[in-house]
């Protein structure tokens, strides 16, 4: 039982670790850290635009929330050797009660053995630029009411970032803490915004200001002023009719 329970407590560290993060080493990783905050940022900002004020500063926090924990992974995350040099002694401990474990990153100082060659990068960031750009689409448009998926959703993202920030302080890291109590923050933010300013479920929006654009009034028959005679209207019987032959024209004429 003892045994289980050590096991499940280094487990648990070692997970713990892998949330805490590295510092990031090279431009792709610096982009990738940067990606969550230009697409909050463009989030609030198309929401400013349609006249959605709430849900504007609700990702406008969630931006400057990952922007701060941006920040925070490149001054006071360890790099990937200190991580790996600060996990050995609870990978040790787990193999010697018998899990198996996958192999160690190699311990370097922010260099690769192998490096990425320029088509590995180059679809790094093109899945990069597809991600920010279906992340600010569906930030446009979702949450679209306060449903109770909506309150799911959000409210694992703002206990998850409350762990988050929590860990970060008790390893004393200021701006990794702010950074994700901001995003917790901007979750609740969202909620919020969704039961204030419920985005529309109509086909045809306005792209402007996401609202449904207004029926057009119905036209309606103007009356004669008094003292003339309404217009009469043909039958549609008698305009279907043949016309009459010439010939019986002469006749009535002459007749």
């Amino acid at each position: 039982m003892a045994r289980d329970n050590t096991k499940a407590r280094l487990q648990l560290q070692l997970a713990l670790s892998a949330f805490d993060g590295t510092r990031p080493s090279g431009t792709l990783e610096w982009v990738s850290a940067a990606a969550p905050v230009v697409t909050q940022a463009a989030v609030g900002a198309g929401h400013w635009a349609a006249g959605r004020r709430h849900r504007a500063l609700a990702a406008w926090a969630w931006a400057a929330g990952s922007a701060l924990a941006a920040w925070g992974l490149g001054t006071e995350a360890p790099t990937r050797a200190e991580m790996v040099k600060n996990t050995r002694q609870h990978r040790d401990q787990l193999r010697e009660l018998g899990t198996r474990l996958p192999p160690e990153a190699p311990a370097t100082a922010g260099t690769q053995a192998h490096p990425p060659s320029a088509i590995a990068n180059t679809v790094s960031a093109l899945a990069l630029c597809s991600q920010m750009t279906f992340g600010v689409r569906s930030g446009l448009r979702h949450p679209q009411r306060l449903t109770v998926g909506a309150i799911a959703s959000e409210t694992f993202y703002t206990a998850f970032y409350v762990l988050l920030a929590a860990r970060a302080a008790q390893r004393h890291r200021p701006r990794i803490a702010v950074g994700r109590a901001l995003s917790a923050a901007g979750s609740v933010a969202r909620l919020r915004a969704a039961s204030a300013e419920p985005l529309p479920t109509g086909k045809h929006r306005d792209n402007r200001t996401g609202t449904q654009p207004a029926a057009a009034p119905r036209s309606r028959r103007r009356c004669p002023p008094e003292g003339i005679p309404a217009p009469s209207r043909i039958p549609r019987s008698y305009a279907r009719t043949k016309p009459t032959p010439r010939s019986e024209l002469h006749k009535f004429s002459l007749g």
